[in-house]
């Protein structure tokens, strides 16, 4: 009776293990001066085939056009930690009645830093506006 006592503590540790290793990590988003009010997270997980999903959400967030004249949406970028590369644009953050906003997307990069910036359009090649919010991300392999 002890032994099988004793497997099944052995399985309960290793499945909470388990569920510690898998677990989604969550990182505060820094907001600006541009939006004293506003705040966010971003949830990061690498998958089993090496990308990181991130879900991106935000709250009390004034729509675009309010930051910024020209923006009519927030583009989320993401940019290695040694900006080797130009910022990649990886998302779309509309920003709902309620001043809330999520996206959720992929990338390979297991770093980098992810910046929010109001923007023209959706398919800004390259940040134009100032930063809203601005985090590091170093997603656990």
């Amino acid at each position: 009776m002890r032994r099988i006592l004793s497997s099944i503590g052995f399985v309960g540790l290793v499945l909470q293990l388990g569920l510690l290793v898998s677990c989604a990590e969550t990182v505060s988003l820094a907001n600006t001066s541009r939006v004293p009010g506003a705040t966010g997270k971003v949830e990061v997980k690498r998958s089993k085939n090496g990308n990181t999903r991130m879900e991106v959400d935000v709250e009390h967030l004034a729509k675009a056009s309010q930051v910024d004249s020209r923006a009519v949406t927030y583009v989320v970028w993401i940019q290695s930690l040694d900006h080797a590369t130009a910022p990649q644009n990886v998302g779309n953050l509309m920003v709902d009645d309620d001043l809330k906003g999520h996206v959720s997307t992929m990338s390979p990069l297991a770093s980098f830093e992810l910046v929010i910036t109001p923007e023209s359009s959706h398919q800004a090649p390259e940040p134009t506006g100032d930063p809203v919010f601005r985090t590091r991300v170093m997603a656990a392999d």
